[in-house]
Protein backbone atom coordinates (compact mmCIF):
# COMPACT_ATOMS: atom_id res chain seq x y z
CA UNK A 1 0.00 0.00 0.00
CA UNK A 2 1.07 3.49 -1.04
CA UNK A 3 -0.11 6.02 1.82
CA UNK A 4 0.74 9.78 0.56
CA UNK A 5 -0.64 12.40 3.13
CA UNK A 6 0.29 16.16 2.44
CA UNK A 7 -0.62 18.60 5.16
CA UNK A 8 1.16 21.94 4.52
CA UNK A 9 0.03 24.71 1.99
CA UNK A 10 1.59 27.60 3.26
CA UNK A 11 2.82 29.97 1.12
CA UNK A 12 3.18 27.30 -2.12
CA UNK A 13 0.50 25.06 -1.96
CA UNK A 14 -0.04 21.11 -2.93
CA UNK A 15 -1.56 20.57 -6.37
CA UNK A 16 -2.75 16.85 -7.15
CA UNK A 17 -3.97 15.56 -10.69
CA UNK A 18 -4.41 11.73 -11.42
CA UNK A 19 -1.55 10.56 -10.20
CA UNK A 20 1.09 13.25 -9.69
CA UNK A 21 1.44 15.14 -6.33
CA UNK A 22 3.62 18.02 -6.77
CA UNK A 23 4.54 21.86 -5.31
CA UNK A 24 7.12 24.82 -5.73
CA UNK A 25 8.32 26.36 -9.55
CA UNK A 26 10.99 25.48 -11.81
CA UNK A 27 11.84 26.46 -15.49
CA UNK A 28 13.09 23.84 -17.94
CA UNK A 29 15.83 23.39 -20.13
CA UNK A 30 14.30 26.01 -22.66
CA UNK A 31 13.46 28.48 -19.57
CA UNK A 32 9.89 27.99 -19.56
CA UNK A 33 8.65 28.61 -16.41
CA UNK A 34 6.07 26.17 -14.47
CA UNK A 35 4.10 26.64 -11.26
CA UNK A 36 0.97 25.60 -9.49
CA UNK A 37 -1.21 23.63 -12.10
CA UNK A 38 1.23 23.87 -14.94
CA UNK A 39 3.89 21.62 -12.79
CA UNK A 40 1.40 18.55 -13.83
CA UNK A 41 2.60 19.61 -17.68
CA UNK A 42 5.95 19.11 -17.01
CA UNK A 43 6.01 16.17 -15.14
CA UNK A 44 3.08 14.18 -16.62
CA UNK A 45 4.34 11.28 -18.87
CA UNK A 46 7.09 9.49 -16.90
CA UNK A 47 6.65 5.89 -16.20
CA UNK A 48 9.96 4.41 -15.36
CA UNK A 49 13.20 5.38 -13.45
CA UNK A 50 15.60 6.98 -16.25
CA UNK A 51 12.70 9.27 -17.15
CA UNK A 52 11.89 10.50 -13.96
CA UNK A 53 15.69 11.17 -13.42
CA UNK A 54 15.85 13.22 -16.45
CA UNK A 55 13.05 15.45 -15.35
CA UNK A 56 14.07 16.29 -12.54
CA UNK A 57 17.89 16.70 -13.40
CA UNK A 58 16.87 19.00 -16.25
CA UNK A 59 14.52 21.13 -13.41
CA UNK A 60 15.67 24.48 -12.35
CA UNK A 61 14.13 25.48 -9.61
CA UNK A 62 12.46 24.80 -6.29
CA UNK A 63 10.19 21.66 -6.47
CA UNK A 64 9.16 18.57 -4.46
CA UNK A 65 7.25 15.89 -6.62
CA UNK A 66 5.32 12.38 -5.88
CA UNK A 67 4.30 10.34 -8.93
CA UNK A 68 2.23 7.26 -7.55
CA UNK A 69 1.24 4.54 -9.80
CA UNK A 70 -0.61 1.32 -9.27
CA UNK A 71 2.26 -0.35 -7.75
CA UNK A 72 5.02 1.93 -7.02
CA UNK A 73 5.95 5.64 -6.41
CA UNK A 74 8.48 7.77 -7.51
CA UNK A 75 9.59 11.26 -5.35
CA UNK A 76 12.34 13.32 -5.30
CA UNK A 77 13.19 16.95 -4.25
CA UNK A 78 15.23 20.05 -5.26
CA UNK A 79 19.04 20.38 -5.33
CA UNK A 80 17.94 22.32 -2.43
CA UNK A 81 15.52 20.55 -0.48
CA UNK A 82 13.51 23.22 -0.16
CA UNK A 83 10.05 21.72 0.28
CA UNK A 84 10.95 18.60 2.78
CA UNK A 85 9.52 15.18 2.23
CA UNK A 86 9.54 12.09 5.02
CA UNK A 87 8.81 8.81 4.57
CA UNK A 88 8.25 5.08 6.60
CA UNK A 89 8.41 1.67 5.67
CA UNK A 90 6.52 -1.02 7.25
CA UNK A 91 6.85 -4.42 5.60
CA UNK A 92 4.94 -4.11 2.21
CA UNK A 93 3.57 -0.10 3.03
CA UNK A 94 5.26 2.97 2.51
CA UNK A 95 3.76 6.31 4.13
CA UNK A 96 4.96 9.53 2.21
CA UNK A 97 3.84 13.01 3.96
CA UNK A 98 5.04 16.67 4.77
CA UNK A 99 5.01 16.23 8.07
CA UNK A 100 6.92 14.33 10.65
CA UNK A 101 4.02 14.58 13.62
CA UNK A 102 1.49 13.31 11.11
CA UNK A 103 3.61 10.15 10.34
CA UNK A 104 4.57 9.77 14.14
CA UNK A 105 1.03 9.47 15.12
CA UNK A 106 -0.57 7.42 11.99
CA UNK A 107 2.01 5.06 12.92
CA UNK A 108 2.57 4.89 16.84
CA UNK A 109 6.01 6.42 16.48
CA UNK A 110 7.28 7.50 19.69
CA UNK A 111 10.52 6.84 20.06
CA UNK A 112 13.32 9.15 19.68
CA UNK A 113 16.71 8.16 17.74
CA UNK A 114 19.26 9.57 20.71
CA UNK A 115 22.21 9.43 18.63
CA UNK A 116 20.15 12.23 16.18
CA UNK A 117 19.09 14.15 19.25
CA UNK A 118 22.64 14.53 20.16
CA UNK A 119 23.56 15.58 16.86
CA UNK A 120 20.54 18.29 16.78
CA UNK A 121 21.77 19.85 19.88
CA UNK A 122 25.84 19.89 17.87
CA UNK A 123 24.81 20.83 14.31
CA UNK A 124 21.64 22.43 14.71
CA UNK A 125 19.69 19.87 12.00
CA UNK A 126 20.26 15.53 11.64
CA UNK A 127 22.22 14.57 9.19
CA UNK A 128 21.87 12.45 6.00
CA UNK A 129 18.29 10.67 5.51
CA UNK A 130 17.57 10.48 9.73
CA UNK A 131 15.27 12.36 11.70
CA UNK A 132 14.81 12.87 15.27
CA UNK A 133 12.45 10.24 15.29
CA UNK A 134 13.37 6.58 14.86
CA UNK A 135 12.20 4.57 11.78
CA UNK A 136 11.63 8.32 10.01
CA UNK A 137 13.68 9.43 7.28
CA UNK A 138 14.21 12.36 4.65
CA UNK A 139 14.78 12.66 1.25
CA UNK A 140 18.47 14.37 1.14
CA UNK A 141 19.03 17.22 -1.05
CA UNK A 142 19.54 16.69 -4.83
CA UNK A 143 17.95 13.20 -4.00
CA UNK A 144 15.07 10.84 -5.64
CA UNK A 145 13.68 7.36 -4.56
CA UNK A 146 11.51 4.77 -6.25
CA UNK A 147 9.51 2.57 -3.96
CA UNK A 148 8.63 -0.92 -5.92
CA UNK A 149 7.56 -4.00 -4.55
CA UNK A 150 8.55 -3.76 -0.98
CA UNK A 151 11.99 -2.37 -2.47
CA UNK A 152 13.29 1.15 -2.01
CA UNK A 153 15.96 2.70 -4.36
CA UNK A 154 17.45 5.94 -3.92
CA UNK A 155 19.80 8.08 -5.51
CA UNK A 156 21.68 11.57 -5.54
CA UNK A 157 21.33 12.99 -8.67
CA UNK A 158 23.09 16.28 -7.66
CA UNK A 159 26.27 16.72 -5.97
CA UNK A 160 28.42 19.67 -5.20
CA UNK A 161 32.12 18.65 -5.38
CA UNK A 162 34.11 18.65 -8.68
CA UNK A 163 37.66 16.85 -9.88
CA UNK A 164 38.80 19.76 -12.33
CA UNK A 165 38.42 23.70 -12.59
CA UNK A 166 37.82 26.41 -15.15
CA UNK A 167 40.91 27.19 -17.13
CA UNK A 168 39.08 30.57 -17.54
CA UNK A 169 41.38 33.87 -16.48
CA UNK A 170 40.33 35.61 -13.60
CA UNK A 171 39.53 38.43 -16.29
CA UNK A 172 37.52 36.69 -18.82
CA UNK A 173 35.21 35.20 -15.48
CA UNK A 174 34.51 38.81 -14.24
CA UNK A 175 33.25 39.60 -17.46
CA UNK A 176 31.06 36.43 -17.98
CA UNK A 177 29.76 36.54 -14.36
CA UNK A 178 27.59 40.20 -15.37
CA UNK A 179 26.00 38.12 -18.06
CA UNK A 180 25.01 35.30 -15.87
CA UNK A 181 23.46 37.84 -13.24
CA UNK A 182 21.45 39.47 -16.42
CA UNK A 183 20.50 36.35 -17.73
CA UNK A 184 19.25 34.86 -14.42
CA UNK A 185 17.40 37.82 -12.89
CA UNK A 186 15.06 38.60 -16.45
CA UNK A 187 14.24 34.98 -16.34
CA UNK A 188 12.94 35.75 -12.73
CA UNK A 189 11.83 39.32 -12.89
CA UNK A 190 9.99 37.00 -15.97
CA UNK A 191 7.80 35.09 -13.18
CA UNK A 192 6.75 38.34 -10.54
CA UNK A 193 3.77 39.26 -12.70
CA UNK A 194 3.99 42.69 -11.50
CA UNK A 195 3.69 41.78 -7.79
CA UNK A 196 5.32 43.37 -5.25
CA UNK A 197 8.82 42.28 -4.42
CA UNK A 198 9.88 42.54 -0.91
CA UNK A 199 13.87 42.49 -0.02
CA UNK A 200 15.17 41.70 3.27
CA UNK A 201 18.05 44.24 3.03
CA UNK A 202 20.43 44.04 5.28
CA UNK A 203 24.36 45.32 5.13
CA UNK A 204 25.95 42.60 2.91
CA UNK A 205 26.58 42.15 -0.73
CA UNK A 206 23.65 39.45 -1.27
CA UNK A 207 20.67 41.45 -0.77
CA UNK A 208 22.17 44.92 -1.97
CA UNK A 209 22.55 42.69 -5.88
CA UNK A 210 19.42 42.00 -5.59
CA UNK A 211 17.97 45.49 -4.75
CA UNK A 212 20.87 46.70 -7.70
CA UNK A 213 19.44 44.29 -10.22
CA UNK A 214 15.85 44.87 -9.76
CA UNK A 215 16.69 48.88 -10.17
CA UNK A 216 18.79 48.06 -13.47
CA UNK A 217 15.67 45.86 -14.87
CA UNK A 218 13.25 49.10 -13.74
CA UNK A 219 11.17 46.71 -11.51
CA UNK A 220 9.32 49.67 -9.77
CA UNK A 221 6.80 47.55 -7.36
CA UNK A 222 10.00 47.33 -4.19
CA UNK A 223 9.21 46.99 -0.88
CA UNK A 224 13.04 46.75 1.32
CA UNK A 225 12.89 46.21 5.22
CA UNK A 226 15.30 45.70 8.15
CA UNK A 227 15.17 44.69 11.19
CA UNK A 228 16.72 44.27 14.10
CA UNK A 229 18.66 46.10 17.26
CA UNK A 230 18.42 49.95 17.20
CA UNK A 231 20.93 51.38 15.67
CA UNK A 232 23.09 48.48 14.66
CA UNK A 233 25.22 48.74 11.43
CA UNK A 234 22.99 46.97 9.32
CA UNK A 235 20.60 49.80 9.45
CA UNK A 236 21.95 52.36 8.62
CA UNK A 237 23.58 50.65 5.16
CA UNK A 238 20.23 49.15 4.09
CA UNK A 239 18.92 52.49 4.38
CA UNK A 240 21.09 54.34 2.24
CA UNK A 241 20.65 51.39 -0.20
CA UNK A 242 17.49 51.85 -0.37
CA UNK A 243 16.91 55.04 -0.71
CA UNK A 244 19.75 56.16 -3.38
CA UNK A 245 18.06 53.26 -5.18
CA UNK A 246 14.96 55.16 -4.63
CA UNK A 247 12.87 51.67 -2.97
CA UNK A 248 10.91 51.94 -0.21
CA UNK A 249 12.10 51.16 2.89
CA UNK A 250 10.49 49.81 6.30
CA UNK A 251 12.67 49.50 9.61
CA UNK A 252 11.34 47.07 11.99
CA UNK A 253 12.97 48.08 15.76
CA UNK A 254 13.21 44.93 17.64
CA UNK A 255 12.47 45.53 21.24
CA UNK A 256 10.36 43.38 24.17
CA UNK A 257 7.13 44.58 23.39
CA UNK A 258 7.61 43.64 19.94
CA UNK A 259 8.43 40.21 21.12
CA UNK A 260 6.38 39.61 24.69
CA UNK A 261 4.71 36.44 25.42
CA UNK A 262 5.12 34.74 22.36
CA UNK A 263 5.45 31.51 23.70
CA UNK A 264 2.35 31.17 24.61
CA UNK A 265 1.19 33.08 20.96
CA UNK A 266 -0.28 30.12 19.08
CA UNK A 267 1.12 31.48 15.55
CA UNK A 268 4.28 30.52 16.67
CA UNK A 269 3.36 27.48 18.14
CA UNK A 270 2.33 26.58 14.62
CA UNK A 271 5.59 28.07 13.34
CA UNK A 272 8.06 26.53 15.55
CA UNK A 273 6.46 22.72 14.68
CA UNK A 274 6.16 23.25 10.83
CA UNK A 275 9.45 25.10 10.06
CA UNK A 276 11.35 22.65 12.82
CA UNK A 277 9.45 19.40 11.29
CA UNK A 278 12.01 16.97 13.93
CA UNK A 279 14.59 17.41 11.89
CA UNK A 280 16.43 20.94 11.83
CA UNK A 281 16.44 23.92 13.38
CA UNK A 282 13.14 26.98 13.53
CA UNK A 283 14.44 30.17 13.15
CA UNK A 284 13.61 33.34 14.92
CA UNK A 285 15.81 36.13 13.82
CA UNK A 286 13.28 36.85 10.69
CA UNK A 287 9.95 35.93 12.47
CA UNK A 288 8.33 38.64 13.91
CA UNK A 289 10.05 40.96 11.11
CA UNK A 290 7.57 38.99 8.94
CA UNK A 291 4.98 38.91 11.39
CA UNK A 292 4.84 42.48 11.88
CA UNK A 293 4.78 43.13 8.14
CA UNK A 294 1.66 41.16 7.76
CA UNK A 295 -0.08 41.94 11.07
CA UNK A 296 0.47 45.72 9.88
CA UNK A 297 -0.91 44.90 5.99
CA UNK A 298 2.65 46.68 4.97
CA UNK A 299 3.02 44.48 1.75
CA UNK A 300 -0.14 42.82 -0.27
CA UNK A 301 -0.37 39.16 0.55
CA UNK A 302 0.53 37.79 -2.96
CA UNK A 303 4.15 39.40 -2.24
CA UNK A 304 7.15 37.70 -3.52
CA UNK A 305 10.23 37.26 -0.56
CA UNK A 306 13.72 37.81 -1.94
CA UNK A 307 16.53 37.05 0.44
CA UNK A 308 19.74 37.28 -0.60
CA UNK A 309 20.36 33.15 0.66
CA UNK A 310 23.32 32.19 -0.06
CA UNK A 311 25.61 34.60 -2.98
CA UNK A 312 28.30 34.61 -0.05
CA UNK A 313 28.25 30.54 -0.09
CA UNK A 314 28.41 29.87 -3.99
CA UNK A 315 30.91 32.40 -3.82
CA UNK A 316 33.30 31.35 -1.60
CA UNK A 317 32.49 32.13 1.65
CA UNK A 318 33.56 29.00 3.27
CA UNK A 319 36.32 28.25 1.77
CA UNK A 320 38.52 30.41 4.47
CA UNK A 321 36.13 28.50 7.02
CA UNK A 322 37.42 25.09 6.39
CA UNK A 323 39.89 24.46 8.55
CA UNK A 324 42.80 24.72 5.74
CA UNK A 325 41.78 22.30 3.28
CA UNK A 326 43.16 22.79 0.23
CA UNK A 327 42.97 20.75 -3.55
CA UNK A 328 43.89 17.63 -2.14
CA UNK A 329 44.63 15.93 1.17
CA UNK A 330 43.70 12.93 3.17
CA UNK A 331 40.01 11.74 3.56
CA UNK A 332 40.61 12.10 7.46
CA UNK A 333 41.78 15.52 7.15
CA UNK A 334 38.59 16.18 5.76
CA UNK A 335 36.39 14.33 8.33
CA UNK A 336 38.24 16.39 11.25
CA UNK A 337 37.35 19.60 9.46
CA UNK A 338 33.70 19.05 9.21
CA UNK A 339 33.42 17.25 12.18
CA UNK A 340 35.08 20.67 14.06
CA UNK A 341 32.98 23.01 12.61
CA UNK A 342 30.21 21.50 12.24
CA UNK A 343 29.42 19.92 15.78
CA UNK A 344 30.06 22.67 18.04
CA UNK A 345 26.82 24.46 19.11
CA UNK A 346 26.82 22.08 22.18
CA UNK A 347 29.20 19.82 22.62
CA UNK A 348 28.26 16.17 21.12
CA UNK A 349 27.80 13.37 23.90
CA UNK A 350 31.07 11.34 24.37
CA UNK A 351 29.63 7.59 23.03
CA UNK A 352 28.18 9.31 19.93
CA UNK A 353 31.48 11.60 18.62
CA UNK A 354 33.48 8.51 17.09
CA UNK A 355 30.05 7.02 15.45
CA UNK A 356 29.88 10.77 14.00
CA UNK A 357 33.16 11.02 12.67
CA UNK A 358 32.48 7.70 11.25
CA UNK A 359 29.35 8.43 9.61
CA UNK A 360 30.96 11.70 8.04
CA UNK A 361 33.98 9.21 6.94
CA UNK A 362 31.96 7.33 5.08
CA UNK A 363 30.33 10.15 3.18
CA UNK A 364 33.60 11.36 2.38
CA UNK A 365 34.65 7.90 1.16
CA UNK A 366 31.73 7.49 -1.00
CA UNK A 367 32.45 10.45 -2.88
CA UNK A 368 35.81 9.85 -3.67
CA UNK A 369 34.98 6.12 -4.99
CA UNK A 370 32.92 7.96 -7.89
CA UNK A 371 35.57 9.92 -8.43
CA UNK A 372 39.31 9.93 -7.01
CA UNK A 373 40.64 13.54 -8.27
CA UNK A 374 37.90 15.01 -6.51
CA UNK A 375 38.72 18.57 -5.04
CA UNK A 376 39.14 18.56 -1.69
CA UNK A 377 37.68 21.56 -0.78
CA UNK A 378 34.60 20.73 -3.01
CA UNK A 379 33.97 17.69 -1.19
CA UNK A 380 33.84 19.64 2.22
CA UNK A 381 31.37 21.77 0.35
CA UNK A 382 29.46 19.04 -0.72
CA UNK A 383 28.62 17.87 2.94
CA UNK A 384 28.40 21.16 3.94
CA UNK A 385 25.55 22.00 0.84
CA UNK A 386 23.63 18.29 1.67
CA UNK A 387 23.46 19.27 5.40
CA UNK A 388 24.06 22.72 6.77
CA UNK A 389 22.90 25.23 3.49
CA UNK A 390 19.89 22.82 2.48
CA UNK A 391 18.34 21.37 6.10
CA UNK A 392 19.52 24.46 8.19
CA UNK A 393 20.09 28.13 6.14
CA UNK A 394 17.33 27.54 3.88
CA UNK A 395 15.24 26.05 6.49
CA UNK A 396 15.06 29.49 7.76
CA UNK A 397 12.91 30.55 4.64
CA UNK A 398 10.25 28.73 6.01
CA UNK A 399 9.01 31.81 7.48
CA UNK A 400 8.11 33.86 4.61
CA UNK A 401 6.17 29.93 3.50
CA UNK A 402 4.64 30.06 7.03
CA UNK A 403 2.92 33.92 6.47
CA UNK A 404 1.55 32.54 3.42
CA UNK A 405 4.19 34.02 1.12
CA UNK A 406 6.03 33.15 -2.00
CA UNK A 407 9.57 33.33 -2.53
CA UNK A 408 12.67 33.12 -5.37
CA UNK A 409 15.96 32.26 -4.68
CA UNK A 410 18.28 33.75 -7.97
CA UNK A 411 21.49 33.12 -6.37
CA UNK A 412 20.24 28.86 -6.46
CA UNK A 413 19.48 29.57 -10.45
CA UNK A 414 21.23 26.53 -12.15
CA UNK A 415 23.43 28.41 -14.10
CA UNK A 416 24.66 30.97 -11.40
CA UNK A 417 25.28 27.88 -9.20
CA UNK A 418 27.55 26.30 -12.24
CA UNK A 419 29.58 29.01 -12.85
CA UNK A 420 30.51 29.49 -9.70
CA UNK A 421 31.05 25.47 -8.71
CA UNK A 422 34.35 25.13 -10.05
CA UNK A 423 35.98 28.31 -10.75
CA UNK A 424 39.72 28.35 -9.82
CA UNK A 425 39.92 28.17 -5.93
CA UNK A 426 42.29 31.44 -5.74
CA UNK A 427 39.41 33.02 -7.65
CA UNK A 428 36.66 31.91 -4.82
CA UNK A 429 38.60 32.30 -1.81
CA UNK A 430 37.39 35.37 0.19
CA UNK A 431 34.86 35.54 -2.70
CA UNK A 432 37.41 37.78 -4.41
CA UNK A 433 35.68 37.31 -7.89
CA UNK A 434 32.35 37.57 -6.53
CA UNK A 435 32.89 41.03 -4.24
CA UNK A 436 35.31 42.06 -7.30
CA UNK A 437 32.40 41.88 -9.83
CA UNK A 438 29.93 43.42 -7.26
CA UNK A 439 31.77 46.26 -6.01
CA UNK A 440 33.01 47.67 -9.49
CA UNK A 441 30.60 46.64 -11.79
CA UNK A 442 27.16 47.18 -10.16
CA UNK A 443 27.73 49.27 -6.49
CA UNK A 444 30.08 51.74 -7.53
CA UNK A 445 27.99 52.83 -10.48
CA UNK A 446 24.60 52.76 -8.66
CA UNK A 447 26.51 54.69 -5.83
CA UNK A 448 26.03 52.37 -3.58
CA UNK A 449 29.50 51.32 -2.26
CA UNK A 450 30.81 52.44 1.14
CA UNK A 451 34.21 52.68 3.04
CA UNK A 452 33.25 50.67 5.80
CA UNK A 453 31.99 47.46 4.24
CA UNK A 454 30.40 44.87 6.40
CA UNK A 455 32.39 42.04 4.33
CA UNK A 456 34.80 39.25 5.73
CA UNK A 457 38.56 40.46 4.22
CA UNK A 458 41.23 37.97 4.26
CA UNK A 459 42.71 39.96 6.95
CA UNK A 460 39.51 39.76 8.90
CA UNK A 461 39.47 36.16 8.14
CA UNK A 462 42.52 35.94 9.50
CA UNK A 463 42.01 37.62 12.49
CA UNK A 464 38.99 35.38 13.10
CA UNK A 465 40.71 32.30 13.05
CA UNK A 466 43.01 32.99 15.54
CA UNK A 467 39.95 34.14 17.78
CA UNK A 468 38.72 30.93 17.24
CA UNK A 469 41.96 29.31 18.10
CA UNK A 470 41.39 31.26 21.41
CA UNK A 471 37.72 31.01 22.26
CA UNK A 472 37.72 27.51 23.35
CA UNK A 473 40.31 28.74 26.43
CA UNK A 474 37.73 31.24 27.20
CA UNK A 475 36.15 31.30 30.87
CA UNK A 476 32.11 30.77 30.34
CA UNK A 477 31.33 34.00 30.86
CA UNK A 478 34.05 35.83 28.46
CA UNK A 479 32.51 33.81 26.00
CA UNK A 480 28.62 34.98 26.65
CA UNK A 481 29.78 38.66 27.06
CA UNK A 482 31.48 38.44 23.49
CA UNK A 483 28.25 36.80 22.04
CA UNK A 484 25.68 39.53 23.76
CA UNK A 485 28.49 42.28 21.91
CA UNK A 486 27.96 40.59 18.60
CA UNK A 487 23.96 40.35 18.90
CA UNK A 488 22.29 43.18 16.59
CA UNK A 489 19.32 40.65 16.00
CA UNK A 490 18.15 40.89 19.80
CA UNK A 491 18.44 37.11 19.10
CA UNK A 492 19.83 36.82 23.15
CA UNK A 493 16.43 38.45 24.47
CA UNK A 494 14.35 36.38 22.08
CA UNK A 495 15.96 33.19 23.14
CA UNK A 496 16.11 33.85 27.15
CA UNK A 497 12.28 33.78 26.51
CA UNK A 498 13.13 30.04 25.94
CA UNK A 499 15.91 29.60 28.66
CA UNK A 500 13.14 30.83 31.31
CA UNK A 501 10.95 28.63 30.20
CA UNK A 502 13.23 25.76 30.89
CA UNK A 503 13.92 27.22 34.02
CA UNK A 504 10.20 27.20 35.32
CA UNK A 505 9.38 23.33 34.39
CA UNK A 506 12.78 22.94 35.90
CA UNK A 507 14.83 21.23 33.02
CA UNK A 508 18.13 21.16 32.71
CA UNK A 509 19.99 23.88 30.05
CA UNK A 510 23.83 24.45 28.41
CA UNK A 511 24.62 28.38 28.96
CA UNK A 512 24.93 30.03 25.25
CA UNK A 513 28.30 30.18 24.61
CA UNK A 514 29.25 29.58 20.80
CA UNK A 515 25.56 30.87 19.74
CA UNK A 516 22.44 31.64 20.63
CA UNK A 517 20.98 28.75 18.96
CA UNK A 518 22.09 26.92 21.37
CA UNK A 519 18.73 27.75 23.71
CA UNK A 520 16.33 27.37 20.66
CA UNK A 521 17.84 23.57 19.97
CA UNK A 522 17.32 22.72 23.75
CA UNK A 523 13.84 24.33 24.12
CA UNK A 524 12.67 22.57 21.03
CA UNK A 525 14.12 19.23 22.29
CA UNK A 526 12.13 19.51 25.66
CA UNK A 527 9.02 20.40 23.65
CA UNK A 528 9.28 16.87 21.81
CA UNK A 529 9.60 15.20 24.74
CA UNK A 530 6.68 16.38 27.02
CA UNK A 531 4.40 15.20 24.29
Amino acid sequence: MINISLIYNYGFSWFKKENIFVKGYLFDKNNSFYEKEELFEYFKGITNIQSFENKIKQANGLFTVIIKNEDSVFFAVDRLRMFPIFYFIENEDIFISDDVEHLRLQNKLYEFDEKSVSEFLATAYVTSSKTLVKNIFQVQAGAYFHFYNTTIFSKTYYSYFFSEEKSSSFEKLCNKLPEILDEVFKRQIDTFKKRTVVIPLSGGFDSRLIAVMLKKFDYQNVVCYTYGRKNNIEISISKQVAKTLDFKWILIEYTEDLIKNYLNDKSFQDYFKFSANYNTMFFMQEYFAVKYLKDNNLVPQDSIFIPGHSGDFIAGSQLAKNDGLGKKTSIKKIVNAIYKTKYNIIKPEKRFRKPFKSEISTFVTKSYQENRNLKAYSVYEDWDFKEKISKYLINSINVYNFFGYEFRLPFWDSILVDFFKNIPYEFRLHKLLYDKVLTDIYFEKYDISFKNEIQTSAFKTKIQSVKNLIRPFLPSKMKQKLLEKNDIIFYKNITEKMIDDLKKNGKEYYPATNSYNSNILQWYINELKIY
